[in-house]
């Protein structure tokens, strides 16, 4: 006998829920339900209760496209996807679910999910959405007034919200200066890249725990396949410095697909002698993170709630797997801005929280304040040093390598004028907008991120921060004890790269340095560019 779909039996139940839900950001669904969005949702579990999962998530997508899901459509989307994907990846549909609203007796009760209702991470993520998803305590006292600038405040607030931030925290002396979300609700965010410096952190203190003897051990202690291949001599510290050699793009389309990252990751042909060359490396860092949690004796996400998030206050952190149910390492942490900010400060303070000891401090020194290879001044082991004004340079090895990749005559007459200049990154891209046009300035771009352009001046380096794209920054500044973060969450109608935010370092410094302006320098003239 055929199952009577999930969705038709709770609907009176929950339909308070179906009205509207996140807030505002549909009025015209207040007061009733959106006519084709609910039946494209009916639809769609009839379809999954038929065994067609594919075709009841494609119907939610398109449901989706006419006004936000209900409370129950995103159940079945959760479901459909636990069976496309398996429920390792569903995992963090339903935690996001769960902190949406989603009926947690739909949610536990869904067949699909069983392979869940032992999963720690899961467990927690519904005893949360039992508790109402209270907001972590205050961490932080205001700040005196004055504590920062306030017209660059002002500016930095400005900028941000042009910038499309979902979340920005400033720290000052470890006390609260602000966090605003310009009118979004405080929820967790995607880190994206700026995960990795968490691996890092477990690699700290998973040393300081004497699990790890040195970065200097072989990966293929943790897994033996490597042994006596030309890969068995590579490092953790390879792995964290991006010199392991192993074959990898920048970004990450081939990696998504794979359903083990660790797997793919140690399979990946050797592209360098180890050591030998820099090369960006997500999966070198999924590699890494496989390594944390084989050290660890249990996944990174779970070894890392007890010995990092928990002392901190923080209890509401989610992490993304593959489908073979390793913990990403590239990107993956969700975590609320305040709650980064935390870190931050605790980083901040030496490794220190409430007078607790969490990290040593000569691991913030050898994994955030000195560079980790020859290659990149800029990198730490996967923390970047931050400079007061990030710098790029066109000199004539990169017009060769331009016309290499063939990117015209006519568009690299424009950037003649700007050869031999080291110029601050807003006004670089200033200086393009008004020289190429946008796929232009997108291959550029993409050359200048390979090549890792930046370059640091003496006695220039800032701070040090987490970054990844969509422009997500954890900043912390020793100097001045200025922590800021700043996170976006991605939306269908935003282009990615309008949410990045490269400005934010040199509105940061301006919260501190009232009335700074970079200077723009002559190549002729500065010592240690070359």
């Amino acid at each position: 006998m055929r199952r009577t779909p999930l969705l038709a039996l709770v609907a009176l139940v929950f339909s308070g829920a179906l009205s509207c839900r996140r807030g505002d950001s549909h009025p015209a669904q207040k007061g009733g339900e959106e006519p084709e969005v609910r039946r494209l949702e009916l639809k769609a579990d009839e379809a999954l209760s038929r065994g067609r999962a594919h075709f009841a998530h494609l119907l939610l997508s398109k449901a989706r496209g006419s006004g936000e899901l209900s409370p129950l459509g995103d159940v079945t989307d959760v479901r459909a996807r636990a069976v496309i994907d398996g429920p390792n990846v569903a995992l963090s549909d339903a935690e996001s679910a769960l902190e949406e609203g989603a009926p947690v007796e739909a949610l536990t009760a869904a067949p699909e999910l069983a392979a869940l209702m032992s999963d720690p991470a899961f467990l927690r993520a519904v005893e949360r959405a039992r508790r109402g998803n209270q907001d972590s305590p205050p961490a932080f006292e205001p700040a005196p007034p004055g504590a920062v600038d306030a017209r660059a405040l002002a500016e930095l607030l400005k900028e941000a919200e042009a910038h499309r931030t979902s979340g920005l925290v400033v720290l000052r002396d470890g006390k609260l200066v602000g966090e605003w979300y310009f009118g979004q609700r405080k929820q967790r965010i995607e880190a994206m890249s700026a995960t990795k410096s968490i691996v890092s952190l477990a690699v700290g203190l998973l040393i300081d725990d004497g699990k790890i003897e040195s970065l200097d051990a072989p990966v293929s202690r943790f897994f033996p396949e490597w042994k006596g291949t030309l890969k068995e001599g590579i490092t953790l510290r390879q792995l964290m410095s991006h010199t392991s050699g192993l074959e990898a793009r920048r970004t990450t389309e081939d990696i998504y697909p794979q359903a083990d990252f660790v797997r793919s990751a140690l399979d990946a042909p050797l592209a360098a002698p180890p050591g030998t060359a820099f090369s960006y490396n997500n999966q070198a860092v999924n590699l890494l993170a496989g390594a944390v949690s084989a050290a660890a004796g249990e996944p990174i996400d779970e070894y890392l709630r007890h010995r990092l998030f928990a002392p901190l206050g923080i209890d509401d952190v989610t992490w993304s797997r593959d489908r073979a149910g390793n913990r990403h390492g590239m990107s993956g942490l969700q975590i609320h801005p305040m709650d980064f900010a935390r870190i931050g400060q605790m980083l901040l303070d030496g490794g220190t929280w409430n007078g607790r000891r969490i990290v040593s401090a000569p691991w913030i020194e050898a994994s955030a304040l000195r560079p980790s290879q020859g290659f990149d001044p800029l990198c730490g082991l996967l923390w970047w040093r931050t400079q007061r004004a990030n710098r790029y340079l066109i000199d004539e090895p990169l017009i060769a390598q331009l016309r290499e990749a063939r990117f015209g005559e006519r568009s690299i007459s424009k950037l003649q004028p700007l050869v031999g200049r080291a110029i601050e990154e807003t006004r670089f891209r200033d200086e393009l907008r008004q020289r190429l046009r946008n796929f232009e300035i997108s291959r550029l771009e993409r050359i200048l991120a390979e090549r890792h352009l930046g370059k640091p001046l003496p006695d220039e380096i800032f701070g040090y921060s987490a970054r990844g794209s969509l422009g997500q920054v954890l900043l912390v500044v020793p100097k001045y004890r200025l922590v800021v973060v700043r996170m976006a969450v991605p939306r269908r109608e935003v282009r990615p790269n309008a949410l990045e935010f490269p400005e934010l370092f040199a509105l940061a410094r301006g919260l501190v340095e009232p009335g700074w302006q970079p200077p723009e320098l002559k190549l002729e003239h500065e010592e240690g560019l070359e």
